[in-house]
């Protein structure tokens, strides 16, 4: 929607003016009323508010299947360590980024989503809010190769942004182009370089460190490669963000057989399937079953956990279905806690079958990783602690 008397649109007749209602306000500022830290709070407010005005309009006027990225319930773990939100639409990949205070100053970009190869996108939308008069502005779009090649660093920061001369404000040609009507002379990326990796112990020490609710900012607290490392694998940025909300771990298996499964954990889709303890024992069913259900494909399957014997676990997909079957193709894959594989760590479906199981043997504090393909929708890392 646009207004043609708003001062935002006054000042830039080519920029796109969507309304912000009292109602998206609220909802977005009560969605992230779990996020503690007062500066993490306000860009979790402003990027929900961004992406609850957006989308819907890129999903009318652009691609109805645009899709957001992270995946909606590991938003407020993103947005409590940066600024942002990527999504595919048209088969290319967006980042909303947000000025820093309402007016009119330069976006700037921070630098995760330039310089972190699973993070970079090909097009940057620049948006300006007026929460005072009600309004989003998409002031200009340009690609990761023009910010790379003409834009600014700024160390103290760590972000990038672009003059004023170098961003394309009319919006058209971006639809154009993104739809295929218009080609673009030069690539919309430049090259990457991969990023080092940590060690898990490293990981392990930098998540201790930032956990501390005290840190506002904590990806300036330590060198780039150290903070892009750890905050670009899924299941350690879980963590962080559960550290510095004062939670208690969220992901270890043994604690959910103790306490029930977690806060995270139960929004991320896990449940308790079978009666635990001595309830389970006298049934003569497995220690624990615990289950997490996933669409892959457009079909409903579950992920389940049993206890088989204490330390022997037992991995399983199938799908909810009577009757129905996982399709050929289909492999369950098992990985440590730094994503390597060991011996016997998968099993693949070579004709439609009922079921995908791997029985594993654990020591205790051991994490493990697991993936399948097709990956499921919404697929987030987590890391399992045993």
């Amino acid at each position: 929607m646009t207004q043609e008397n708003s001062p935002l649109l006054f000042d830039d007749p080519t920029a796109l003016c969507l309304e912000i209602s009292e109602a998206d306000q609220e909802r977005a500022w009560r969605e992230c009323a779990n996020v503690t830290h007062p500066v993490s709070h306000w860009r979790a407010f402003r990027n929900r508010l961004a992406l609850a005005v957006l989308l819907p309009w890129i999903r009318e006027d652009i691609d109805p299947h645009a899709a957001v990225w992270p995946a909606p319930m590991a938003l407020s773990a993103f947005w409590d360590l940066v600024g942002g939100t990527a999504l595919t639409a048209n088969g290319k990949r967006w980042v909303i980024c947000l000025d820093e205070a309402d007016g009119t100053a330069p976006v700037h970009i921070p630098q995760e989503w330039l310089d972190i190869p699973a993070w970079a996108a090909d097009y940057y939308l620049l948006v300006h809010f007026d929460l005072a008069g009600q309004w989003l502005r998409v002031s200009g779009w340009t690609t990761h190769r023009q910010i790379k090649t003409l834009g600014r660093f700024d160390p103290r920061d760590r972000t990038y942004y672009l003059d004023e001369t170098f961003i394309q404000t009319g919006l058209g040609g971006l639809w154009a182009i993104t739809t295929g009507e218009l080609l673009l002379t030069e690539p919309t990326r430049a090259s990457q370089s991969e990023l080092p990796g940590l060690t898990v112990p490293q990981a392990r020490a930098l998540i201790e460190r930032l956990g501390n609710p005290e840190i506002s900012e904590p990806r300036l607290e330590v060198p780039f490669e150290q903070w892009a490392a750890l905050v670009s694998y899924d299941g350690w940025c879980q963590e962080l963000y559960a550290r510095r909300q004062g939670l208690p771990p969220q992901w270890s298996v043994l604690e959910w057989i103790k306490n029930g499964v977690s806060e995270l954990a139960r929004e991320a889709g896990w449940s308790v399937s079978n009666p635990i303890g001595a309830e389970a024992r006298s049934a003569g069913s497995n220690l624990v079953f615990f289950t997490r259900v996933l669409s892959i494909a457009d079909k409903t399957c579950e992920l389940c956990i049993e206890q088989i014997t204490p330390g022997v676990w037992r991995f399983c997909l199938r799908t909810t279905l009577w009757n129905s079957r996982l399709p050929a193709g289909t492999t369950l894959r098992l990985l440590t806690e730094n994503l390597q594989s060991f011996e016997n760590n998968e099993v693949h479906a070579h004709t439609a079958v009922e079921e995908l199981a791997i029985d594993l043997t654990l020591e205790e504090g051991e994490g493990i990783v697991w993936e399948i393909e097709t990956a499921p929708k919404h697929f987030q890392r987590e890391i399992l602690q045993f």
